[in-house]
């Protein structure tokens, strides 16, 4: 399997992808090897013997498959490698979109981490969460502070991790994106929201 041509810091981990993920930090070259790998490949419209299932998901062992009618089908294995196939004629600007938000939402879980559905932003060192369900006003309240000046952490989807400073714990909120994504909403994904 060839190496991915991109490369990326997402909530903390060092990612490397097939397709370009706009609006993430970029990792600059680095003898680190990618924790996560994004890669088109043939996805299967189904799991064998799945475990759990929804009406767009499955679930069987390590392995979830996600489907977005008409965009792509995910196929997270054990929070190390989202592989995917688009759907005819979809650009891979609409699979970032799903990418950065709902999927890499899942891989987080994967791998144990607490994710939220939240934007953050940074005020006076400390991060601001705005939680909620779509359409709720996250990306909204966070793009309208980021235009008065505070930074943004992330949107849409935000990792939270333990960490132990000397003798004090802190909890984080790390990074995903650095543009809002409301602004990037592909029609489709708004209807489907």
């Amino acid at each position: 399997m060839p190496s991915p041509v991109h490369s990326y810091s997402i909530s903390g981990l060092a990612v490397g992808s097939d397709i370009a993920l706009p609006g993430t930090i970029v990792r600059i070259a680095t003898s680190q090897p990618s924790q996560v790998v994004v890669r088109r490949a043939t996805v299967p419209a189904a799991l064998d013997n799945p475990t759990a299932c929804g009406a767009t998901w499955q679930l069987a062992g390590e392995r979830f498959l996600l489907t977005i009618p008409d965009i792509a089908r995910f196929l997270l294995t054990g929070g190390r490698e989202i592989a995917f196939e688009a759907a005819p004629a979809v650009a891979d600007a609409d699979i970032a979109i799903f990418l950065l938000g709902t999927v890499f939402g899942i891989l987080l879980h994967q791998r144990e981490q607490l994710v939220l559905h939240a934007s953050a932003i940074r005020v006076g060192g400390k991060a601001v969460l705005f939680c909620g369900t779509s359409g709720t006003g996250k990306s909204t309240m966070a793009a309208a502070l980021a235009q008065r000046g505070y930074p943004l952490i992330t949107d849409d989807v935000c990792a939270i991790a333990g960490h132990t400073h000397w003798s004090e714990a802190e909890i984080l909120a790390l990074p995903t994106a650095r543009r809002l994504r409301y602004a990037e909403w592909s029609a489709r994904e708004r209807e489907m929201a």
